[in-house]
């Protein structure tokens, strides 16, 4: 056993030494029990030593440390008692214990076989004792400290730790003056409870200051100057934490007579020598005044919005300037070259087209030929310059428009085109290269925006030329690094710009269309920033698409970004999966359910849907080349004419204008004149499969005055020859979008139209063996086509419909007497018939007696012919002869038998029968309210009236000839039905109303009848108006009728007072007892089926209670019906959730005048809690609870 004496702490050691190897006052380790180790294994000198001195050690040499080492070596380096100092055991073991191992994880394959001490409690205890009896102290930081002067110091402190008592307090002698540059020495020191003094630390703490002054400049740091001007500098200031303020040294200088960019630099030095420096850019600008020199060169508009502008005043423009898309429909003034010389020479140049204007002797405005004297033929002209002026002097000189004169604009073209014009320059560019000019006109101001021309135009990035618009064969290809195609989703989709995945070389947009999306996301392109041209006749746009599916449904949307209302729609499908292809979007055919194309409209915003119609799936799409191609091509071949058409009943489905871009402009068809000229649109032109075309005009067709009509405007009459359907010749051509129709007197449209001219012009042509029509559209259904033809001065165009309306026909059955050789009609023997003119009769007669028609009585047997123009014989083998009737059908004919004399009848022909069906297509309206049309996809095509809300209403002229009673009907189509449905109200009496059921979709068409009334010959206002919304109508017919007439509806009223009230409700338990849809009487969002009743007995046994003094209560039992967002579940039956519950007190009032009922109380209902004033409360941004 060894004995240790104990003392205070002294530079002498221990007779026996300790752990404490290196004398830093702490056994660790890391250092001393590593020391052990290595000499415990033999090692000495450096090797014993290296790495292992640390900052704090006395002893640093080998031989100062062998000795240590050697002195507990012998005293207490067997630390297992078996008789030898091992590496593998005592070294380990004294290593383990600094680590702070104890128990089994110390002892454990360590302790030799033959060790005395075995246990960890005795080898604990043996290697304690041997532990420093001083504290140790360690500092937390460095240390030696450099500390800022002037600047806080707070001493980061020191730790001790002693083997026996723990932590120990540490103090600390010494202090640091901050504010006083030196350095500071802090000496830390530890006592433990037995006296032992751990081995002092200190801490070296240096101040100096070492922070340069702080400069702040007065004023901007950039500055802008004019030149020859004056530039006082505004100064700097300079603060340092230790000598306040200090002074500020300006080097540099500016030139202000010298254009440049100059660089003055402030500098503070403090006592001790830092410096800190700040600098002022300040630009000397080279400001251009307006003179001669300036102005000299090339100038024309502005290309942008805004560069033409008019208004009451200099500050108010506000009555007209041009868009960006002007700057491409006036693109001829835009090119426009102003000259000024620098001799005073002014001059013009417009190239072979300029914008001109009515006043100047054109039909419409818009780019033509120069019109003299504002043509640039200008040869003494000259300009002068004033300090903020500029004239022009010559007659027809001029700057921006020709119109606008000092004082006044030009009228006509005899107005006096003055000498000179001077112009008010408002704003001159300082870089010279632009400037804006005002004139005065009298009653307003003119302003233009003028820019100095170098000989070349800038060009976009974005892949539309010299302009904002893609003009035909400019595409948008994403290739550009620099272009902001301002790609913006919504709906839950994510796009970008990416390299396309089959082509490295090649850029293209992704379109993620994420799990969960909507099924309309999309991706915008470029909004406001390109715009699109589109006109009728150009109206296509092809975009490259790679989709991982073939039919998909791609749709492209094109709108003003102004204005979302304005827009249009068009649909596209894919034909290749997991592949490009180029789709083609022809606006002429927009989306079913959308409004159609209007080129009024300025597009400027491309939205593409990839998959719309369908909710998202992570499916990624790619989409490049947005192209306008202008004109979409035609897939169209004779058999796809094959068939019935018909003129479109709609506005414009005829018209004219000096062009085929401007048809129109003379003249358009209304929607009225479906009705006014119906015996036009029910003309039906056949085209047949063997290449035959048959016009069949009925009794009537439109007449004009070169046809002898009474009427200047034309009328309704009998077909006149040859123009009449009677040549049974005629056949048609397809040949490179043109349609050829052979035959004289064959035509589409109006008679009166040839390549030639018009029939009704003071020279006409004569009739032509053949007519020539340009298909100019035809819609990818093969159900709607546009028709042109150029008649030398003008171009009329047509619109037809393609339709399962068929010829009016008749069958007549004949008969024969027994033994006498009499033919029998009706009971009638030889009976005289009267025909209608354009109806097609089919005979059936006996097998010996063989029908025909002769223009004398008794044909052949009366010494007459055999009459065959217009009839069908192809069936006499089955005792059929058809005889198609015409206005060319002589009238009177005879029928008799081929066989037998004085089998005959006569046969007379009328132009129209006593009464006929009157129709009344629902588009063609006068006035209306807020509705719409759309094309239908009813029978016979054309279009329906749309959008229809409660409140709606459409006035008609209604033509009846013949009086009587007639059954009217209406074809309607709604999604959930409507009620109380139409009124219909006849010179302002209400003779009818229907409500209109389900049909099943917005295109699912039904006929409802109505009331038989009573009609007198006469022309009637016929106005339908909606007792409520969500109502499609197609046409209303007016079928004579022989039943007597209906009673007239009565109005039913509103008899509830609040008195009838009192009492207990509950919802109907019928169909419908629920609905709702987007206007009053319309559920065709959602209705309640009698299922419902069954389905939620806990909402239909609810009671609404409405007591006598004005008390109002939700009486709902242990069960109502629960929706998600009162629940977190399923919808279902389950107990009340307040506040609509019922537990809260409410009133109610009623206004008898207005039958408005009003509940007060929060929570208080009647059917749904969800539903209130302010929206729905399972809405995402609900209302809070009323």
């Amino acid at each position: 056993m060894l004995l240790f004496s104990a003392s205070t702490y002294s530079n002498s050691q221990l007779e026996v030494g300790d752990w404490d190897i290196d004398d830093d006052g702490r056994a660790d380790a890391l250092t001393d029990g590593l020391f052990f180790l290595r000499y415990t294994f033999g090692l000495r000198g450096d090797a014993l030593i290296s790495g292992l001195i640390s900052s704090g050690s006395e002893y640093t040499t080998a031989s100062d440390i062998e000795r240590e080492l050697a002195l507990v070596y012998d005293a207490s380096g067997d630390i297992d008692g078996d008789g030898n100092v091992d590496a593998l055991t005592d070294g380990l073991l004294l290593l383990r214990y600094l680590f702070g191992l104890s128990g089994d994880t110390l002892t454990v394959g360590v302790v030799a076989s033959n060790a005395t001490r075995t246990t960890a409690s005795e080898l604990e205890g043996f290697i304690s004792n041997l532990m420093p009896s001083a504290p140790y102290i360690t500092l937390i930081g460095s240390a030696e400290l450099a500390h800022e002067q002037a600047t806080a110091y707070v001493d980061a402190g020191a730790v001790a730790n002693d083997y026996a008592d723990g932590s120990v307090e540490v103090s600390v002698s010494g202090s640091v003056d901050s504010d006083r540059a030196g350095v500071y020495v802090l000496t830390y020191t530890a006592v433990d409870s037995e006296g032992n003094e751990a081995k002092p630390v200190t801490r070296t703490v240096t101040v100096a200051d070492t922070t340069p002054p702080v400069i702040t400049l007065l004023g901007d740091a950039t500055v802008e100057v004019d030149q020859n001007t004056s530039y006082t500098d505004a100064g700097a200031t300079a603060v340092d934490a230790v000598d306040g303020v200090v002074d500020v040294v300006v080097t540099g200088s500016v030139d202000i007579t010298t254009a440049g960019t100059y660089t003055l630099t402030y500098t503070a030095t403090d006592s001790v020598g830092n410096i800190a420096e700040i600098t002022r850019i300040v630009t000397v600008i080279k400001k251009i005044a307006l003179s001669v020199e300036s102005l000299t060169g090339n100038w024309r508009l502005t290309r942008e919005a805004g560069a033409l502008a008019v208004g009451p005043a200099s500050d108010d423009l506000s009555w007209w300037s041009n868009n960006e898309i002007d700057v491409w429909r006036r693109a001829c003034l835009f090119d426009d070259l102003y000259s000024f010389d620098q001799s005073g020479v002014f001059s013009q140049e417009m190239n072979s087209e300029t914008w001109v204007e009515t006043w100047q002797g054109v039909s419409t405005e818009g780019c033509g030929t120069p019109v003299s004297p504002h043509d640039g033929s200008l040869t003494d002209s000259t300009y002068t310059v004033g300090d903020s002026q500029i004239t022009v002097d010559g007659v027809g000189a001029f700057l921006g428009i020709a119109k606008a004169t000092n004082g006044a604009e030009l009228g006509s073209l005899e107005d006096a085109v003055p000498a000179s014009r001077t112009y008010d320059v408002i704003e001159f560019a300082d870089d010279g290269l632009s400037m804006t000019i005002q004139i005065g006109v009298g009653n307003g101001v003119w302003q233009f925006k003028l820019s100095k021309y170098n000989g070349t135009d800038p060009v976009s990035a974005l892949g539309t030329g010299i302009d904002k618009v893609l003009n035909i064969g400019e595409v948008i290809d994403f290739e550009s690094d620099s272009a902001d195609y301002g790609l913006t989703d919504f709906g839950g989709a994510t796009s970008s710009i990416v390299v396309d995945p089959t082509d490295s070389s090649n850029k293209a947009v992704s379109i993620t269309k994420n799990a969960g999306s909507d099924d309309w996301a999309g991706t915008s392109v470029a909004s406001g920033s390109i715009f699109y041209p589109l006109t009728s006749s150009e109206t296509g746009i092809t975009v490259r698409v790679w989709s991982p599916a073939a039919g998909v449904q791609v749709k492209i949307k094109l709108e003003e970004s102004g204005d979302t209302s304005k827009h249009v729609e068009t649909d596209a499908i894919t034909s290749v999966s997991s592949g490009w292809e180029t789709l083609t979007f022809d606006f002429r055919n927009h989306s079913e359910g959308t409004p159609a194309l209007n080129t009024s409209y300025v597009f400027d915003n491309l939205i593409i849907y990839m998959n719309y119609g369908v909710v998202g799936s992570d499916e990624v799409y790619y989409f490049d080349d947005i192209k306008f191609i202008g004109a979409v091509p035609l897939d169209v071949t004779a058999s796809s004419l094959v068939g019935n058409w018909k003129m479109a009943p709609e506005a414009g489905a005829f018209s004219v204008g000096p062009n085929a871009g401007s048809v129109g402009q003379w003249y358009s068809s209304s929607a009225s004149d479906v009705t006014t000229r119906s015996c036009f649109f029910d003309d039906l032109f056949i085209f047949g499969e063997d290449g035959s075309f048959i016009q069949e005009l009925g009794s009537q067709t439109w007449i004009e005055k070169w046809q002898g009509a009474s009427a200047d405007g034309g009328e309704c009459g009998l077909p006149v020859a040859p123009h009449n359907g009677s040549n049974t010749d005629a056949t048609y051509v397809v040949s490179d979008e043109n349609l050829i129709i052979n035959g004289r007197g064959a035509h589409l449209g109006l008679a009166k139209v040839t390549n030639q001219g018009e029939f009704d012009s003071s020279s006409p042509p004569t009739v032509p063996s053949s007519i020539t029509y340009s298909i100019v559209a035809f819609s990818s259904d093969g159900n709607n086509m546009t028709l042109q033809i150029n008649y030398g001065a003008g171009v009329w165009q047509y619109k037809l419909v393609k339709t399962d309306d068929q010829p009016p026909t008749a069958t007549i059955s004949v008969g024969a007497t027994a033994g006498r050789n009499e033919y029998v009609i009706d009971g009638v023997i030889n009976k005289d018939l009267e025909l209608l003119v354009g109806t097609t009769y089919t005979f059936t007669y006996p097998g010996n007696h063989p029908f025909r028609f002769s223009e004398t009585f008794d044909g052949p047997f009366g010494g007459g012919i055999e009459y065959t123009t217009g009839v069908d014989k192809s069936q006499t083998g089955q005792r059929i002869i058809k005889l198609r009737v015409t206005s060319s059908t002589t009238n009177p004919l005879y029928y008799y038998c081929t066989l037998h004399a004085n089998m005959s009848g006569r046969i007379n022909f009328v132009a129209s029968e006593s009464s006929s069906t009157l129709m009344v297509e629902a588009e063609s309206y006068s006035s209306s309210g807020d509705v719409g049309t759309e094309n239908t996809s009813d029978s016979g095509g054309g279009q329906n009236v749309g959008w229809i809300d409660a409140g709606d209403w459409m006035e008609y002229s209604l033509s009846v000839e013949t009086a009587g009673n007639y059954l009217v009907e209406y074809r309607v189509a709604s999604q959930g039905g409507s009620e109380p449905g139409l009124n219909l109200k006849l010179n302002g009496t209400w003779v009818d109303s229907v409500v209109i059921p389900n049909t099943g979709g917005w295109q699912n068409w039904q006929t409802v009848t109505g009331r038989i009334i009573t009609l007198e010959s006469g022309t009637y206002t016929m106005r339908v108006e909606a007792a409520s919304g969500s109502i499609n109508i197609n046409w209303f017919s007016f079928a004579p009728t022989d039943a007597e007439a209906d009673d007239p509806p009565e109005a039913i009223e509103n008899s509830l007072t609040a008195s009838s009230l009192v009492g207990d409700w509950k919802l109907a338990p019928v169909a419908k007892a629920m609905g709702v849809g987007p206007s009053p009487g319309s559920s065709s969002y959602w209705a309640s089926g009698e299922e419902t009743v069954t389905e939620r007995p806990c909402l239909f046994d609810d009671v609404f209670r409405f007591g006598s003094g004005g008390a109002f209560f939700n009486v709902m039992g242990d069960e109502t019906w629960l929706e998600t967002w009162q629940s977190g579940s399923a919808d279902g039956c389950g107990a009340p959730v307040s506040p609509h519950d019922g537990n809260a007190s409410a009133s109610y009032t009623f206004n008898e005048s207005s039958k408005e009922l009003v509940l007060d109380g929060l929570g208080a209902h009647l059917g749904l809690p969800k539903v209130t004033n302010q929206g729905e409360l399972d809405s995402s941004n609900p209302p809070s609870v009323p």
